[in-house]
C-alpha cells in the first residue's frame, strides 16, 4: 500500500499547482483588462494616418470653388477646416459636412468612410492672386468632445490647380 500513496501525493501536488497557476493568471488578467481603455490605444497619430479625403466634383463658382468630397479613409470625417494661403495672409475657416442621402449610415454623424457629400455642397470663397496660393482642406474627427485635426490626410490645391474649372 506504500507504493501507491507517493504517486497519489504526486497527483495532487501537480492538480493543485495547477489550480494555483490558473487562479494566478486569472487575477493577473482581470486586473490588466480592467486597466484597459481602448480610447488610449488608438492614438491621434494612428487616426490621423487613416483619414483621407478625396475629391470627386469641383468647380468654379467666379468667387470661388465648390467640392464633392469623399471620405476615403477608414473613420468618420465630422468636421473640416479649410486653410488657405494668399497674398492676404493665411486663414482657417471652418467647414461644414453634408453627407449624401445615398450614404449607408443615415443617422450618422459626419462623413463615414467610403460616403460622399452632397453634391458640390464644400464651398469655399477664394480669389487667386498668383500661383502661390494655397488652399487645404483638412478632415477633423470628433470624439468625447475632443477634436482631431489630421494634416496628413488633407487635400491641398496650389493657386495653378485652381485655373480652367469648369462653371458650376
Amino acid at each position: 500500500m506504500k507504493k501507491g500513496v507517493s504517486p497519489l501525493i504526486s497527483y495532487v501536488l501537480l492538480v493543485g499547482f495547477a489550480i494555483a497557476m490558473a487562479a494566478i493568471v486569472y487575477n493577473f488578467v482581470i486586473t490588466q483588462t480592467e486597466k484597459l481603455n481602448p480610447d488610449e490605444m488608438t492614438g491621434t497619430k494612428e487616426i490621423c494616418n487613416e483619414m483621407a479625403l478625396g475629391v470627386s466634383e469641383i468647380c468654379s463658382t467666379g468667387t470661388g470653388i465648390k467640392l464633392t468630397l469623399s471620405n476615403k479613409g477608414s473613420f468618420t470625417v465630422h468636421k473640416i477646416n479649410i486653410d488657405t494661403i494668399d497674398a492676404g495672409g493665411a486663414s482657417t475657416i471652418p467647414g461644414t459636412i453634408t453627407k449624401d442621402a445615398s450614404c449607408s449610415c443615415s443617422t450618422c454623424e459626419g462623413l463615414p468612410p467610403g460616403c460622399i457629400t452632397t453634391s458640390k455642397s464644400v464651398e469655399i470663397s477664394y480669389s487667386r492672386s498668383s500661383d502661390s496660393d494655397e488652399i487645404s482642406i483638412v478632415p477633423i474627427r470628433t470624439e468625447n468632445y475632443k477634436d482631431t485635426v489630421c494634416q496628413e490626410g488633407k487635400i491641398t490645391y496650389n493657386g495653378a490647380d485652381l485655373v480652367g474649372l469648369p462653371a458650376c
